[in-house]
């Protein structure tokens, strides 16, 4: 099985493509996002079959109802950027729709839950041989005997390090996401100030023994609360049981038949000439 992380693949591949095209150009984004599945289910699709899942962001995010300041600095990112971010997240769902009719791919997509929730909770109901494809360190706790991950940005699979450790992110969060560390209180980004420093003594004391044995009242409440943000065993039982439910009742919709005839449509000349890449075989 092949899980790819389609928005964060999506958008990093238009952000290396930006400087060969127009962005604000709808049949250049369709390229480049298409072509971006095209060399992933090309690259794994023998060693890891013919099943590949487009798994995508939803809106309304659960872990903003936990944490409001989740990825809040994001907005405010893509609001001060020169590009039309509205535009350009209008044309990939937009693709990722036409994907669904012309496409024998799986796509999954639900509101309330990210690409990460929905890999996760697969990943953990199959027992087939899978390749998560995203550059998100996150994935790396989710590694195991049948279970790899790729980053196609480096162009390598990635491994288990102290960087992508689990109950270190823990303890230091994530600032890529927004999550301060557990010394730091929730609007410490927002606000622009500095975080509250976690000594390496103190991490590596702590981490030998259950948090809230070691922990003050709110250093746990922090540790809780990054918990929560970064472990991609924690979604709540309504979004865990949603995405199984779409997972084993979804199928895909398009076929091989249909690639050709869309491709000629969208005028995508390049695509056309490597059609049989995309195509699942029987």
């Amino acid at each position: 099985m092949i899980l790819v992380d389609a928005t964060q693949i999506s958008v990093a591949s238009l952000m290396v493509a930006q400087k060969q095209g127009n962005l604000e150009d709808e049949a250049f984004v369709r390229h480049v996002i298409l072509n971006s599945y095209r060399n992933i289910f090309k690259k794994f699709k023998q060693e890891y079959g013919p099943t590949m899942i487009l798994c995508y962001d939803g809106s309304n995010n659960w872990r903003k109802k936990y944490f409001p300041n989740y990825k809040a600095h994001r907005k405010k990112t893509r609001e001060e950027s020169d590009l039309d971010w509205n535009l350009l997240f209008k044309w990939m769902h937009q693709i990722k729709d036409e994907i669904i009719k012309v496409f024998p791919y799986r796509v999954m997509h639900l509101d309330g839950c990210e690409a990460d929730d929905i890999i996760a909770v697969v990943s953990r109901n199959t027992d087939e041989k899978t390749v998560i494809v995203s550059s998100d360190g996150d994935f790396a706790q989710l590694h195991n005997d049948t279970v790899k991950q790729y980053n196609p940005m480096l162009k390598k699979f990635v491994e288990q390090n102290e960087k992508n450790n689990l109950t270190r992110k823990i303890f230091y969060g994530d600032t890529g996401d927004g999550v301060p560390n557990i010394m730091t209180d929730d609007n410490v980004f927002v606000e622009g100030r500095r975080q509250s420093p976690l000594s390496k003594k103190k991490f590596e004391e702590w981490k030998m023994f259950e948090p809230q044995k070691v922990l003050s009242e709110t250093l746990y409440r922090n540790y809780l609360r990054n918990e929560l943000m970064v472990d991609l065993t924690k979604q709540p039982k309504e979004v865990d049981a949603k995405i199984k439910e779409l997972y084993f009742g979804e199928a895909s919709h398009g076929d091989n038949s249909k690639i050709l005839n869309y491709l000629i449509e969208k005028r995508l000349p390049t695509l056309q000439d490597n059609v049989q890449d995309f195509f699942v075989e029987a």
